[in-house]
């Protein structure tokens, strides 16, 4: 099945570009020679081709699809029309088949047909919506400016076709700048469609110089067709190719994106209100002869700048709130790497950091920093026996326990498994014996867990951090000891550090002692 999928796709593929190669040579010979008879035969056959595989195989948002070979089968229909009878439909009022043709085709085909297409992109989001204006209200100034003047004032039909024209332009130019900016991948039907819609602009613009006799005009191309055909030809590829059959994948993001292909266009465009005159004045048609005449123009360019501030404000917006989601993140990241994830406690990195700059400045204070260290006695035997929910019931209970009694300006850490401390950066050392005391005597209380009321003991250890300390390892090895000399006493009892437990070796530094391996570790 999978080598059938990627046939028919290579078949579409190949049928889009013998396309694009048949229709080319036709559109050169016809440049080539001079003779338009060559771009009618070309946009006959792009529009059979179209047909037949509009029927055939019909691609995602088919009805989108129908509109726009419709508006070629209106170009067609036109290069046929003036090979063969090149006169107006209404003489008395100069309105031609062309006209009609434009008017059908920039007010309804094109823009609708453009817009079902893109299918959910062009909802886009408020900062895809404003850029595409930005671009619709550019074109169309630039259009005003270049093309349709206060000197060229065609009259009848042909002046509702030019309006029709011009107002397309823009609303097109809009239409597929915000599917382009809204889409998350271009696939190649997209791509030839966005050519073909790009030559039917160009059409627009050559027609137009043509008729504003501007310098900048492109007569031959015009009376060709060329790019009526050039737009047949490509949107018969674009139905031809496989890739027609899926939809456009709609881009999920928010309007912080702002790259440089849209920076460079905004640039242009804050800058199109004061260039525009300089160069209007020079080589263009536009001679304003009254202050009326520089009505739209104006109006539209303040349109476009307020336009622009109103998207910079919407980038700052997001800026702002974009550095405050970093900050936030960079908060919790840190709260993270110093907490404890199950009892929310400082963890063993909170509380090395607190020693290094009591140790730093313990010689600037005359105060008695303390660290107590916990160990709860018999843990390991309720965490295998009940299971470790059970043990981390009974470990979130004693960080609540030991948080409510420690004082104001202490810090209650889980040091590791079963091991707590609190460090208390000034204390007298009644205060810190009563404080230990207290925390033994409401630890050893019942524990209400799901498997009914625990009680466990616990074991503690108490060091003054000296003048001399030069880092936390020292403290760290001497509340380690204190507590070694509380368990190897019976237990549930407290020890403070001194020079009878410094002076025993297998007390300061045992390697039998459960906390060796981290006061170990601790050094390293």
């Amino acid at each position: 099945m999978e080598s059938i999928r990627q046939r028919v796709h290579g078949l579409g593929g190949r049928s889009a570009w013998i396309m694009v190669a048949v229709g080319g040579a036709l559109i050169v010979g016809a440049i080539a020679t001079g003779r338009s008879a060559f771009t009618a035969v070309a946009s006959a056959l792009a529009l059979v081709a179209a047909v037949a595989a509009m029927v055939k195989r019909p691609p995602a948002r088919a009805s989108g699809w129908w509109l726009l070979v419709l508006a070629s089968g209106v170009v067609v229909s036109v290069r046929m029309a003036v090979l063969v009878a090149p006169t107006p439909v209404v003489p008395s009022s100069r309105v031609g088949l062309g006209d009609v043709g434009v008017v059908v085709f920039w007010s309804a085909l094109l823009p609708l047909g453009l817009t079902l297409v893109g299918g959910r992109s062009i909802k886009g989001n408020l900062a895809d919506r404003l850029d595409a204006t930005i671009v619709a209200l550019g074109v169309f100034l630039l259009s005003w400016l270049f093309l349709f003047s206060g000197d060229v004032s065609p009259i009848g039909g042909a002046r509702v076709s030019t309006v029709v024209r011009l107002i397309g332009m823009a609303v097109v130019a809009g239409i597929l700048a915000l599917v382009l900016f809204a889409v998350e991948r271009n696939t190649p039907s997209f791509r030839l469609l966005t050519a073909a819609v790009l030559c039917a602009l160009a059409s627009a613009v050559t027609t137009m110089s043509q008729a504003a006799r501007s310098p900048f005009s492109a007569h031959r191309f015009a009376e060709l067709g060329v790019w009526g055909a050039a737009y047949a030809v490509l949107l018969g590829a674009a139905v031809l190719h496989a890739s027609a059959r899926s939809p456009l994948a709609t881009r999920q993001r928010d309007g912080s994106r702002f790259n440089a292909c849209r920076a460079v266009v905004f640039a242009a465009l804050t800058l199109l209100g004061p260039l525009a005159w300089v160069v209007a004045v020079v080589p263009s048609s536009f001679k304003p002869k009254s202050v009326t005449d520089f009505g739209l123009p104006v109006l539209i360019t303040a349109l476009i700048t307020l336009l622009l501030l109103w998207r910079l404000s919407i980038i700052a917006h997001l800026a702002d709130r974009r550095a405050h989601q970093l900050e936030s993140l960079q908060a919790e990241l840190l709260y993270r790497a110093t907490h404890d994830p199950l009892t929310g406690l400082g963890n063993r990195s909170e509380l090395i950091d607190q020693l290094d700059a009591l140790v730093a400045n313990r010689q600037k204070t005359s105060g008695h920093p303390t660290l107590l260290l916990l160990d709860l006695d018999g843990f390991k035997v309720i965490n295998d026996t009940l299971g470790h929910p059970v043990g981390d019931e009974l470990l979130v209970g004693v960080g609540r326990r030991l948080t409510a009694l420690s004082p104001t300006g202490s810090s209650v850490i889980r040091f590791g498994g079963d091991e707590f401390a609190i460090l208390l950066p000034d204390a007298e050392e009644c205060d810190m014996l009563a404080l230990a005391e207290a925390v033994r005597v409401r630890l050893n209380r019942p524990y209400l867990t799901s498997r009914g009321q625990l009680s466990i003991s616990t074991s503690i250890g108490v060091s003054v951090v000296p003048c001399t300390a030069e880092s936390p390892s020292e403290v760290l090895r001497d509340a380690d000891a204190a507590l070694y000399a509380a368990k190897a006493a019976g237990k549930n009892l407290v020890k403070v550090f001194d020079q009878k437990i410094a002076s025993t070796p297998d007390l300061a530094v045992s390697p039998a002692s459960p906390n060796h391996d981290r006061a170990a570790d601790v050094r390293g």
